[in-house]
């Protein structure tokens, strides 16, 4: 039998009313420290407001170092004891939803998927709408598309009501930025 997070059920209209609600992050996601318990993981933190509060609230992101279509995003609160409000997984296998009342097509649900707390305080994932996952073309689906997509999701802009963004590269070394303008395009030489 799944487990029941009780403070999720106990106070439900809340974190419904908070998962719906506007959201901000200052700034984007870095991701680049290496994870401690998990050496070929990098992950990053950022905080995140939100007009109905539910406690102080972040999104962790863990990529692995190797894969970057193996990823998970994680919504967390220190309001609760779990911590966990939702959580995106992608490149990670099936998930199996073991909770009471699950219709047949969520028994199984494969990666990328979505997990958020139902009013009986059991934690299910979910299909990612518009992946289609008979095609293996759901398996490309880089923590780009699935930052976009939990921000949509979570109603996550930027201070300027933008779309936040995710950099993910190893401690210390800088992004490489490729331009293929030519810096001498409007320069007239001498002859």
């Amino acid at each position: 039998m799944a487990k029941i997070n009780a403070q999720i059920r106990n106070n439900y209209d809340l974190y419904r009313s908070h998962l719906d609600a506007d959201k901000v992050i200052d700034g984007q996601l870095g991701v680049s420290d290496v994870k401690k318990n998990h050496g070929s993981f990098d992950v990053g933190e950022v905080v995140v407001s939100s007009a109905v509060k539910f406690g102080n609230t972040s999104i962790e992101c863990k990529i692995d170092r190797d894969d970057e279509y193996h990823y998970t995003i994680l919504y967390r609160t220190d309001s609760i004891d779990t911590r966990l409000l939702t959580r995106l997984d992608a490149g990670a296998g099936t998930h199996r939803n073991t909770a009471p009342g699950i219709p047949l097509g969520l028994t199984s649900v494969p990666t990328p998927h979505y997990h958020e707390y139902r009013e009986d305080g059991h934690n299910i994932a979910y299909p990612i709408d518009g992946v289609d996952y008979s095609d293996e073309s759901s398996t490309k689906f880089d923590y780009n598309q699935g930052f976009s997509y939990f921000c949509d999701k979570l109603h996550i802009t930027d201070p300027d009501n933008g779309r936040p963004s995710i950099v993910h590269g190893a401690q210390g070394v800088l992004p490489l930025l490729i331009d293929s303008s030519d810096p001498n395009a409007d320069v007239e030489f001498p002859e």
